[in-house]
């Protein structure tokens, strides 16, 4: 009983921004359990390029940082999954940054690495939390084992695992670990069979696939 954004959004898919090449703030939704071509979702809050990384979710609310627009920002938006209409204002990452990575366990949204505007150094190893029901700003976590960009990231209800990346002068096959609803820093997990960035994750609650990636210059 209840609205529909407080009775789940599942079966929906939402994709936000990109290039085309310019960069976009076009939003669009496919039924997942159905065939067929996207239909418009709405906007983001501006035009974005994510460079790589997904969304979090919860069954009824997605929300994702942006990237580039083509600044460097440090904005967070959400959207409710079962509407239409776009994406709203969540809050702020501690710092603007580029080429993160998200994991969630539904309740909790980690955000973490990347490549802040403001430092010389290019890459990060912060992790970030936020609690997808509410709104406000990026919280410290704790750290990854070393600074890195363009991770994959994927959680269960219990532990997110981050693996991959570049950290300023080479590529990683390292796998990391952390309890999501506690904080602290990631612990080694074991390695990917090669040294890449911008792999692609999915899991169920008991597997985790890492695939593709980077690894050229």
């Amino acid at each position: 009983s209840g609205p529909t954004e407080f009775r789940g959004g599942r079966g929906r898919g939402v994709f936000a921004g990109g290039l085309t090449p310019s960069v976009s703030k076009t939003m669009d939704k496919v039924e997942i359990a159905t065939t067929g071509n996207a239909v418009d979702f709405g906007d983001m809050s501006t035009a974005n390029n994510p460079n790589g990384g997904t969304g979090m979710c919860s069954s009824t609310r997605g929300v994702y940082n942006l990237g580039s627009t083509p600044s460097i920002v440090s904005t967070i938006d959400y959207v409710i999954i079962s509407s239409d209409g776009g994406a709203s204002d969540f809050g702020e990452l501690t710092v603007a940054k580029r080429e993160t990575n998200r994991l969630s366990n539904a309740t909790r949204g980690l955000i973490f690495g990347g490549r802040p505007i403001d430092t010389l150094t290019p890459e990060t190893d912060v992790i970030e939390f936020i609690t997808i029901a509410s709104t406000g700003d990026g919280t410290d976590f704790g750290d990854m084992l070393q600074a890195a960009r363009g991770m994959g990231g994927v959680g269960n209800a219990t532990r997110g695992l981050i693996a991959s990346g570049y950290n300023g002068s080479s590529y990683i096959n390292t796998i990391e670990f952390v309890t999501i609803a506690t904080t602290g820093n990631a612990q080694d997990f074991g390695n990917l069979s090669a040294a890449k960035m911008n792999t692609a994750a999915v899991g169920s609650g008991t597997r985790a696939v890492f695939g593709g990636g980077y690894t050229s210059n």
